[in-house]
């Protein structure tokens, strides 16, 4: 690790010591207070402050109406340490001059039941000093802030808030009885003062230090708060810690990330039918990718260590659909290039491919886990095309995903049951699969052996179920037909892909290999539809070599990637023979021995950033260290949203990189100020670093996908000319036509190809983009902004119309109807509202990665009101308009937007925008 590198890292490690932190409330509407007796007993009076505050907490969460448990912090003090000012002894002069020299806070993890208004502690998560921002003198960053930590001792400083930096929970209580856990906190905070946490403001520890209690009106009482906050990022900032002093080991990918990129880019261009031999896998066989679409899969299957791909994905443009080719492709090419040398029984010398897949936020994971899941968990189901490994949960038998969820300690069982989950340990859902196979794999041998039967593709058909044949036996002939079918099926796209590539093929001879893979799969619907398309519409295709090209992702490359899947699974079958016991049971792996077993049946290992690390980390004498590298592949999504200290550390765990995101969409939240992040760079890190790289790395500006781009060894001509590093999808299918239009010339410069058409649900005289005009002014509350006419409005024209909109889907209304607005308060108040709380609805951050066949926007602004939010955020009234695939209907002031035309995004507005006061 060079000296500079090591600079950046400790730069990020700052600046994430900045990031946690937990905040004094000064805001009535963002906590309530209670008496030391209902902090003792963990039984709370209700009122309806307190009643109106937990729903409102509810209701941001999203959590289910039957879950009650609210997340939330206790603070019952705040501990002064001073000495005298003038003085260097301590004095008991009653006119001594103070000086507060640290700030401690005390607060309480705990959570609320909404329902009986009862507290319970949290096991290891529960007590917490945490010492003021302040006290980190050498972190600059905190400079800037130390004012504002003063002025909370003055009388002028209302409005301010106080920042406390997290810490671990020095005292972990198993017990759930409140009493108990109350006391053991009372002992611990008597062991730091000296003094009870009940019945004292003057305190003195064990040192002699003396200490006060600072008490304020509203900080008499304990102070309840909602807990928007977790100490997340201790991981990361371990990992860091680790990487900075690696000092004599080299981390390709993580220093390219943070070092640049000293490779010439490479011009990439699609060239019809000319990398057959480049594409193996296809997840899906629904439709054939796109030229985009297929550039990126061949570029990640040429990709070398330490390098990394990105590719912008805009709404709509098949980002998903990439995502699973590339790891469709990954997963056969693991196999493939095994069986040109391998040996079937030589486990040494064949892996399967582990992918770690990660993003900053949970809506961003759990769309990956979604991409790789199962769409039809009907396990009675038999046949090549669905997994042979099932588990079982909340009494429910379903496939093993080609996904596997690393959920935080913190996530609840509710939240994650429908997905496919362990922990470091190999715990949860793969601990019972692992268990299931491990004693009796009969039921994979029955699926595997029926699906030999039943499949015509299979040649393999010698076994007969209940002939006595034994699990090993029945594996080896399964191992056998698919070793013999991957064989033959890869010769025929390398030698179609030889002919092509040395065009020594005539199109006579292209054609008729795209007429017998017609014949061959004539029972397939996708392969119906493409050739009624290649023959009765030859305009539409350029080519023969693209027309077989995009044949064989619906066929050959998608059987190849099922023959690979049911290869691994007899794979990790064999291995967990061979590591069980003589009962049968499987010893118990954790750490990498657990990922490189489970990366047979789940290549795809997800977690957040924040949990990442974790999965990797190991103790070795006594010191902690990591698994550098251990991972084939990271997929890093909505990368425009990840700041660059919470996602560049986790790329020291890959040997190279996709990154995928769009830097035209929401940006991250930052928390650290321009100004006093360039006092850092001036004293902190390298000065000859040059501006632009400075601005590439910054956590106040930059992002994980703008970091990937300038990394990345492709660059691409856009319609105007110029170039611009990394990939981009271009070809658009989620919104109608006139929707995307919008997006297309307010962001992304014509860039996009409509693909979708006009064509709206057949009943429907909805606009594409339409306003019901409620002219109205809106009314700041809390810092933010709401509109109840607007509201009011929203109700009743959802209400008029729901039965006819419903008729039209024939789905629910609130399976169609999402809501969207720029502001908080108003976002609140939506979910008020009796009729539209059973709406999905939020702000335009909590939608991103979303969709809805209409979208009503709740513009709230009135016609004098300077709209900021549409003129200065470009960027989210891209998401804001994208979320709708068939109608965006503004509800609000059309003369706002008059009155603002001269911005661009208002002025696309208001030439869009048809009427929609009449029913329709």
């Amino acid at each position: 690790m060079t000296t500079k590198a090591a600079e950046i890292c400790r730069y990020f490690r700052d600046v994430l010591t900045f990031r946690n932190y937990i905040e004094v409330p000064d805001d009535n509407d963002s906590y309530f207070t209670i008496s030391d007796e209902e902090l003792k007993t963990g039984k709370l009076k209700k009122d309806d402050t307190r009643l109106r505050l937990a729903e409102k907490w509810s209701s941001e969460d999203k959590k289910d109406d039957d879950d009650n448990l609210l997340e939330i912090i206790l603070i019952p003090k705040i501990v002064v340490d001073m000495e005298p000012k003038y003085t260097p002894t301590k004095t008991k002069d009653a006119n001594q001059v103070w000086e507060y020299k640290k700030i401690s806070l005390l607060y309480i993890k705990a959570t609320l039941d909404r329902k009986s208004f009862e507290i319970r502690n949290k096991t290891g998560e529960s007590l917490v000093w945490a010492d003021p921002l302040v006290k980190s003198a050498d972190n600059i960053f905190v400079e800037f802030f130390r004012e504002l930590f003063y002025k909370i001792f003055r009388k002028d400083s209302q409005g301010e808030m106080v920042k406390f930096r997290f810490k671990n929970a020095p005292l972990e209580c198993g017990e759930e009885n409140w009493d108990q856990y109350i006391t053991g906190v009372d002992k611990h905070f008597e062991k730091r003062t000296g003094k009870s946490l009940f019945n004292s403001d003057k305190l003195s520890d064990e040192y002699g230090n003396s200490h006060n209690l600072y008490m304020d009106d509203h900080l008499r009482q304990t102070i309840v708060m909602k807990d928007d906050v977790v100490f997340a990022s201790k991981n990361i900032e371990s990992l860091l810690h680790v990487i900075e002093n690696k000092r004599d080991e080299k981390l390709p990918l993580f220093e390219k990330m943070i070092l640049g990129n000293e490779k010439r880019k490479i011009l990439n261009e699609h060239k019809t039918g000319e990398n057959l031999k480049n594409h193996l896998g296809q997840m899906k066989a629904d439709f054939p990718l796109a030229d985009a679409q297929r550039d990126a899969v061949h570029c990640a299957s040429i990709l070398g260590n330490g390098d990394v791909l990105a590719v912008s994905g805009p709404p709509g443009t098949g980002k998903t659909t990439m995502l699973q080719s590339i790891v469709a492709d990954m997963v056969v090419r693991m196999v493939v290039n095994h069986y040109v040398d391998g040996d079937i029984n030589d486990e040494e010398s064949y892996s399967a491919p582990l992918i770690l897949a990660s993003s900053a936020n949970n809506k961003a994971i759990t769309n990956i886990i979604d991409a790789f899941g199962n769409e039809d968990d009907d396990t009675s189901k038999v046949d090549m095309f669905h997994r042979w490994l099932c588990y079982e949960s909340d009494k429910r038998k379903r496939f093993v995903p080609m996904a596997v969820y690393c959920p935080s300690a913190y996530a609840g069982r509710k939240r994650i049951s429908q997905y496919f989950v362990t922990g470091m340990k190999g715990g949860d859902d793969y601990k019972c699969l692992r268990k299931k196979y491990a004693t009796d794999s009969s039921d994979f041998c029955n699926r595997a052996i029926r699906a030999l039967w039943k499949d015509e593709i299979f040649e393999y058909k010698k076994i007969e179920i209940g002939k006595g044949n034994s699990d090993k036996e029945i594996i080896g002939a399964i191992l056998a037909e698919l070793k013999y079918r991957i064989g033959k099926l890869h010769k025929k796209i390398a030698y179609i892909s030889a002919q092509i590539e040395h065009k020594a093929t005539s199109s006579a001879y292209v054609k008729n290999i795209i007429d017998s893979l017609f014949l061959e799969y004539n029972t397939r619907e996708s392969v119906k539809r493409f050739e009624t398309l290649y023959k009765d519409n030859p305009e539409s295709v350029r080519d023969d070599r693209e027309s077989l090209d995009r044949l064989l992702d619906l066929t050959l490359r998608f059987d190849l990637y099922w023959l690979a899947v049911h290869y691994n699974e007899c794979r990790w079958i064999i291995l967990l023979k061979n590591k069980s016991n003589k009962d049968n049971e499987p010893r118990e792996v954790y750490g990498k021995y657990l990922w490189n077993e489970i990366k047979y049946i789940c290549p795809c290992v997800i977690a957040t950033f924040y949990r990442a690390p974790k999965l990797f980390e190991f103790k070795s004498k006594d010191r902690l260290r990591y698994n550098f590298e251990l991972a084939d592949l990271l997929i890093v999504d909505e990368a425009g949203q990840v700041s660059p200290e919470i996602g560049l550390p986790t790329f020291a765990l890959a040997k190279k990189a996709l990154v995928v995101g769009d830097v035209k969409q929401i940006p991250p939240v930052y928390s650290v100020p321009e100004c006093s992040e360039e006092t850092y760079w001036s004293n902190r890190v390298n000065p000859e670093m040059k501006d632009t790289e400075r601005d590439i790395l910054s956590c106040c500006r930059s992002n994980v996908m703008a970091i990937s781009e300038n990394r990345c060894n492709y660059e691409r001509i856009t319609q105007s000319g110029k170039k611009e590093p990394g990939l981009f999808l271009n070809e658009h299918r989620r919104c109608v036509d006139e929707i995307i239009d919008y997006c297309n010339k307010l962001i992304y410069c014509g860039e996009l190809v409509p693909k979708r058409g006009s064509n709206t649900k057949k009943g429907s005289n909805l606009p594409p983009l339409g306003i019901y005009i409620v002219e109205s002014n809106s009314e700041l509350k809390s810092g933010s902004r709401i509109n109840q006419k607007e509201i009011d409005a929203i109700s009743e024209w959802l209400a008029q119309n729901e039965k006819k909109i419903e008729g039209i889907y024939n789905k629910r209304i609130q399976e169609l109807v999402s809501i969207i607005t720029p502001f908080k308060a108003q976002s609140l108040k939506i979910k008020e509202d009796e009729y539209l709380k059973k709406f999905q609805s939020g702000t335009v951050h909590t939608f991103q990665g979303a969709e809805s066949p209409i979208v009503i926007f709740s513009l709230v602004y009135g016609a004098n009101d300077n709209p900021t939010f549409i003129k200065s955020n470009h960027e989210l009234m891209n998401v804001a308009v994208s979320r709708a695939k068939d109608h965006f209907i503004i509800f609000g002031s059309k003369k706002c937007l008059e009155n603002n035309r001269k911005d661009k995004a208002c002025r696309l507005l208001q030439d869009k925008l048809e009427s929609l006061n009449n029913p329709f």
